[in-house]
């Protein structure tokens, strides 16, 4: 195993998609950072915190490419059934692949954060930063969802056994959750309630024919005078529950939440995280043991 894991850190330093998406990433978080920056010029309320985490949005669809191309390098060099005729077990190799993954995933992670947590403090103002324990506990959940991508792509890699429909698969892959993410993040971020110009809200009453003035609130605010209405899109009860928990259980919803510090459950995310890790390391050695190799 220990020779497994430093043949592999030794091709993650020689690996040009490692590289290439370390760099991409390091980019990224430079520009976000300077765009912040500029934007909080008229806004105040853009704060080194709002920058630390803001490039964890593309970080998912980095992992898909690099952990889908890197390892499928292996299948397609014919490497992995080299090291099974020499000896080595199947679940062993897995482990190996799942390991380097991981760590060039974390090294990623961790100099894309410290490039935005050394930007952000040097270019955005420190009002209300978080404490010390909150920064710790989000960086560690955003670590432990390098694992979870990476545990992920290794099996789709590992169980296709294909180093083109391994990285078509996990972009494919990637891409779903993204969308998924947005959508379950977008409907958790409706509002509980929404204001109406008091006159389109009159216009819309007239042309239903009803009469609610009774039952609604009005504000006025800028010579204008507002509604306030129930909105139809805000999620309460167990429906709410049902998209939390599902947030919570895709890497890209965990990334949307560290990009606004808005965990409802930290210790959630990070039972879910470590569920996720297991229950695809299992089934990806299980699958990978059983596998004819061409």
């Amino acid at each position: 195993m220990s020779n497994l894991f430093s043949a592999g850190l030794y091709r993650l330093r020689k690996s040009k998609v490692f590289w290439l998406a370390l760099i991409f990433m390091a980019v990224i978080s430079v520009i976000l950072c300077v765009e912040m920056a500029r934007n909080a010029v008229t806004d105040p309320n853009i704060t080194f915190a709002d920058g630390m985490f803001s490039n964890q949005a593309v970080m998912n669809l980095v992992m898909a490419v690099f952990v889908t191309l890197f390892l499928g390098t292996e299948y397609s060099d014919r490497t992995i059934r080299n090291k099974i005729i020499s000896g080595h077990s199947r679940s062993t190799i897995y482990l190996a692949a799942f390991l380097v993954s991981s760590v060039g995933g974390l090294i990623i992670y961790a100099v894309s954060l410290g490039i935005s947590a050394g930007l952000g403090s040097l270019l955005l103002h420190a009002a209300e930063t978080p404490s010390v324990g909150k920064i710790f506990s989000q960086a560690l959940i955003g670590a432990l969802v390098c694992l979870v991508d990476a545990a992920f792509f290794t099996f789709f890699v590992m169980v296709l056994g294909n180093k083109t429909a391994g990285a078509v698969t996990g972009l494919v892959a990637g891409i779903t959750l993204l969308t998924l993410g947005v959508a379950v993040y977008s409907r958790l971020s409706e509002d509980e309630f929404i204001y109406e110009p008091k006159s389109v809200y009159k216009a819309m009453q007239n042309l239903v024919g009803e009469n609610t003035e009774e039952s609604v609130d009005f504000y006025l605010n800028d010579d204008t005078e507002w509604v306030k209405l129930p909105n139809p899109r805000y999620l309460s009860g167990k429906l709410r529950l049902v998209y939390e928990n599902l947030l919570d259980l895709n890497p890209v919803g965990q990334r949307a939440e560290l990009s606004g510090w808005e965990f409802a459950k930290p210790a959630r995310a990070v039972v879910f995280d470590l569920l996720e890790i297991v229950l695809f390391g299992a089934a990806g050695i299980l699958i990978f043991r059983k596998k004819e190799l061409k």
